[in-house]
């Protein structure tokens, strides 16, 4: 399954088990999971949780840190990760953003998965997260490139999914696939609010923004995108928390001790950056 750049998907039915309570997920990436509990934990505190999801026949077990804790929720980055944790975590991830293929009425579980991979493609996966074929839009026609078939032709993603996964009927899709979406709209101004806090310069360079949001500071990158937040502790010692740039978009917790060593930490400059007080409009805000 292909990964974006701090890829992470809300999550609806997955949940964790954490110190023998079920708690909800709120959103999930190979890197961490934003988790709704009763009460706030400390930060850096280790924690032991089981993954779940009605899809999928077993939990797995994992580690995770907290980054971050704001009640009545918890950013968690999982530590440790083995091969078969992250396939666990891909299987979850897929069953919340794709459509399930359901062989029966009266299967219990999914075969499989079509999910959109880019405009007009479809992927095609087994329950072991491997993508067993690709369907694509070509004019009017439906193509469908599948493993030890070649190209081909179909009607509708019921019949790929059919030949994809080996059934002898077309399967029903959960939640139904819209295979004629309307065309894409102007893109809307961003609704987020303007802010009111710095441009960030190194030298003359605008290589971001920064600006109060709350109980933390939010910083952004120069196209105005979010790129995570910094909290300072009552012993004021600063945590900054990095998007990662990686498949996982894993948490980045970086340590500094004061704003100016924060912010040349957000920004993975040697020195700390100029200042430039400014009114911006992010892209949009983390949602935490």
């Amino acid at each position: 399954m292909v990964q974006k750049r701090n890829h992470r998907v809300a999550a609806a039915r997955t949940r964790a088990r954490v110190a023998g309570r079920d708690v909800p997920v709120v959103n999930l990436s190979l890197g961490g999971a934003c988790l709704a509990l009763e009460g706030p934990l400390p930060a850096d505190a280790e924690v032991e949780l089981e993954l779940e999801h009605p899809h999928l026949p077993e939990r797995t077990a994992l580690r995770g840190e907290v980054v971050w804790s704001r009640a009545p929720q918890a950013g968690v980055r999982f530590v440790g990760l083995e091969a078969a944790q992250r396939t666990h975590l891909r299987r979850c991830m897929l069953a919340e953003y794709g459509h399930g293929v359901w062989a029966s009425p009266s299967a219990e579980r999914p075969v499989g998965y079509v999910a959109p991979i880019g405009p007009g493609r479809w992927g095609l996966f087994d329950q072991a997260v491997r993508q067993v074929g690709e369907l694509r839009r070509d004019g009017a026609m439906l193509v469908l490139q599948a493993d030890g078939q070649g190209s081909l032709t179909v009607p509708g993603v019921p019949e790929a999914a059919m030949r994809c996964f080996g059934l002898p009927r077309h399967p029903r899709l959960h939640p139904p696939l819209e295979l004629d979406p309307p065309a894409p709209a102007p893109a809307a101004p961003s609704d987020a609010p303007s802010l009111s806090g710095s441009a960030v310069l190194d030298g003359a360079r605008v290589v971001g923004y920064v600006a109060r949001t709350g109980e933390s500071w939010s910083f952004f990158d120069a196209a105005r995108e979010p790129l995570g937040f910094m909290t300072v502790g009552q012993d004021g010692a600063w945590r900054v928390v990095v998007l990662g740039d990686n498949e996982d978009g894993s948490l980045d917790l970086r340590r500094a001790g004061s704003y100016p060593d924060a912010l040349a930490a957000a920004f993975a400059l040697t020195e700390p950056p100029g200042l430039r007080s400014t009114v911006f409009q992010p892209t949009h805000l983390l949602d935490a």
